[in-house]
């Protein structure tokens, strides 16, 4: 067997984590492809599966495979819900109608609440957007917070434990999802920018955003009918925060080592988000951008008069 004929069986794995039948096949695998029980694990871990690792440990030790070499390959970050990312990924169409349907118990943003890994239902103001915060970046990250009508100024570029530590965090409405280097490179209006999308340290975290006319109801359907399969080979949901209008943000982890991992990530976020034939189902394609950003929980929408609210927050998923 090869690294090749592990990737598949990880593929297949991912696409069906929670049925036991497919753990011997993967790791089989990946133990002839060199691999040791720990790599199995965290690739698995990877593929939003965290609680079958004894019984990789078992197979892996109890497998008749040999391993032909101690070399690890490169380890394996895509969607786990696709085996590759070529060719294109099919559309599905029926996807996020789905989700509403088995989330249709749920319409309201006190069942996604109920739902939070972590109590957000107590979380206001500065602790709601700190609470985000903590769970997007590292202490060092270089993070940008802003509003659509004042922008994002560079001299916001601060490290996220100065923002958590800053009291006026929430006179701010907007935190940008993913950090950055704080280098420059082409663009803005000065010719260069520190806060460009070519200025990322990291391609970690993704935005999908359901605009009107899908209603608010069907979109905390289709929240908590994802919520019940992100860890069926879906891309791990981080938070949920109401946008003080008539949208939920939503943030999945999707763990892109670059900015060209990430196209391949974008196209796959559009084969399940932006696919449906009826654009009243489809996500705004124009939010699938790496330097787009999230609104800040605890601050106060200028244009609504509204609170942006915590709606849901699992600080660990996509981490293993």
């Amino acid at each position: 067997m090869t690294t090749a004929n592990y990737e598949t069986a990880l593929a297949e794995f991912a696409r069906h984590g929670m049925r036991y039948a497919t753990l011997p096949t993967l790791t089989a695998c990946g133990k002839a492809a060199g691999l040791t029980a720990e790599d199995i694990i965290a690739d698995a871990h990877e593929c939003g599966v965290s609680n079958r690792d004894a019984d990789i440990r078992r197979l892996f030790n109890g497998s008749k495979a040999t391993p032909r070499g101690t070399s690890r390959p490169a380890p394996l970050r895509r969607f786990a819900y696709l085996p590759s990312a070529k060719p294109a990924p099919t559309p599905d169409p029926d996807f996020v109608r789905y989700k509403i349907a088995w989330g249709r118990e749920a319409g309201s943003s006190g069942a996604l609440m109920d739902a939070s890994p972590v109590k957000v239902a107590g979380l206001h103001g500065l602790d709601a957007a700190r609470a985000l915060l903590d769970a997007m970046f590292q202490p060092g990250d270089l993070v940008l917070v802003g509003t659509a009508t004042r922008g994002f100024p560079e001299r916001n570029l601060r490290p996220a434990r100065d923002w958590l530590a800053d009291p006026t965090l929430t006179n701010w409405e907007n935190v940008k999802i993913n950090p950055f280097t704080g280098e420059e490179a082409p663009g803005g209006a000065r010719g260069v920018t520190r806060i460009g999308a070519k200025c990322l340290s990291r391609h970690t975290l993704m935005l999908v955003e359901f605009d009107p006319p899908l209603s608010l109801p069907d979109q905390c359907r289709f929240w908590s009918g994802y919520i019940q399969w992100f860890n069926h080979g879906l891309p791990p949901l981080v938070a949920l925060v109401y946008s003080g209008n008539a949208s939920i943000h939503g943030l999945v982890r999707i763990g892109a080592r670059d900015a060209e991992v990430w196209k391949e990530r974008c196209e796959q976020a559009k084969a399940l988000f932006c696919s449906d034939p009826d654009p009243v189902y489809r996500a705004d394609e124009q939010a699938l951008k790496p330097d787009k950003a999230i609104r800040l929980p605890g601050a106060i929408r200028r244009d609504t008069g509204h609170k942006q609210w915590l709606l849901y927050l699992n600080p660990d998923a996509g981490t293993c």
